[in-house]
């Protein structure tokens, strides 16, 4: 299973809440993603991956973040033989606080899966991926944009070359329901891809279409976008 942009703790800070009623929010927002992960999860699942911005805050969390945020890892642990954190641009200290706990919890920055069909890469979206896990990867998985329409969260696939490699990049929506995202067009995609993808690659790009799925939406975009 993979899941992307928590952020636990999104929105605390900003109201004017009491300490004891900003825990009991946060709390609720660890509870509302473990409902999340119990409502779509298929049992034979055992493996989790959370693909990055596990947390709000950027440094060590809050105390008030921190106590959810240790709960929610224990009960995953629970859940799920392994679990990788792709760490995102969110999550300093993360290792820190796994550490802490004592969980088998792995935070990585990038994670490739090796297939007979070819290689997966899942990487948050904020840095640069290895230039081998980046040209070898068949299928790439990432989050950190938050795809949205004007009326509701979308899953984006969109179809690229490397030379005359054909591949697939994978957007996943934020899972915390009350971070909605951003529009998301060809240049959005395009920005993304030369996010991560290693500099000296970025002459053998080539964006050829994007499609954004959600429940009440299926829209596909042509782009043939490649470096000037």
């Amino acid at each position: 299973m993979i899941v992307a942009d928590l952020h636990l703790g999104y929105s605390v800070g900003m109201y004017r809440f009491s300490t004891r009623a900003k825990e009991r929010y946060s709390m609720h927002q660890a509870r509302s993603f473990l409902s999340l992960i119990s409502t779509i999860r298929d049992r034979r699942l055992r493996r989790l991956v959370i693909l990055g911005d596990l947390k709000e805050d950027i440094g060590f969390p809050r105390k008030y973040i921190l106590r959810a945020l240790e709960k929610l890892l224990v009960r995953l642990s629970q859940q799920f033989d392994r679990i990788y954190v792709v760490r995102g641009n969110h999550d300093g200290r993360l290792i820190d606080i796994v550490d802490h706990l004592g969980l088998d919890i792995y935070v990585v920055d990038h994670l490739t899966l090796k297939s007979p069909s070819g290689n997966v890469l899942l990487t948050h979206g904020h840095m640069k991926a290895p230039y081998n896990d980046f040209a070898s990867a068949k299928l790439i998985v990432m989050g950190h944009i938050h795809p949205a329409t004007d009326i509701s969260k979308v899953f984006v696939t969109a179809e690229f070359s490397l030379r005359k490699s054909k591949k697939t990049l994978i957007v996943i929506p934020a899972a915390n329901p009350i971070l909605q995202g951003i529009p998301i067009d060809c240049n959005a995609i395009w920005n993304s891809l030369l996010r991560i993808a290693p500099q000296e690659l970025h002459r053998d790009l080539k964006l050829e279409t994007i499609k954004l799925l959600s429940r009440v939406l299926t829209e596909t975009t042509l782009c043939n976008k490649k470096e000037e």
